[in-house]
């Protein structure tokens, strides 16, 4: 996908990207007389194609290549940390509630919604009569 390729010309993008981008041993690596050989991918166009066939540079390759490998590595991580648990308000809902009202609650949360106001109803109304006040003078 580096190169619009319509007609049967040669060219080797196949063979650069698959040696630049999938050797372990990094791009740019030391030979054993001790020169360096160069980054084939540090170009702005590929060997045998014209410039006006080219969607993707080399440039543009290896830079894809970086970011796809940052975000599967992420993706990776992720999931060896996950430990499949639900969130914590699920588990103590389901302690306080039971499995059977949870899955009721889940299905309609209309019913979060009535029981929220019921609690401000039940809150406003300790306030407004001073319920913890009366308490204080006894049963």
């Amino acid at each position: 996908m580096a190169a619009i390729r319509l007609d049967d010309n040669v060219d080797n993008i196949e063979n650069t990207l698959c040696s630049a981008l999938l050797d372990t041993k990094g791009i740019a690596s030391v030979t054993k007389w001790g020169s360096t050989t160069s980054d084939p991918l540090a170009s702005s166009t590929w060997d045998k194609v014209p410039p006006n066939k080219i969607l993707l540079t080399p440039v543009q390759c290896k830079i894809l290549w970086r970011q796809y490998r940052a975000e599967t590595e992420y993706c990776e991580a992720n999931k060896r940390s996950n430990n499949w648990l639900p969130p914590p308000w699920a588990i103590v809902a389901l302690i306080i509630l039971g499995f059977n009202e949870f899955l009721t609650l889940l299905r309609n949360p209309l019913y979060v919604g009535i029981i929220f106001i019921g609690y401000l109803m039940l809150k406003a109304l300790w306030v407004q009569l001073d319920i913890s006040g009366e308490f204080s003078h006894g049963v």
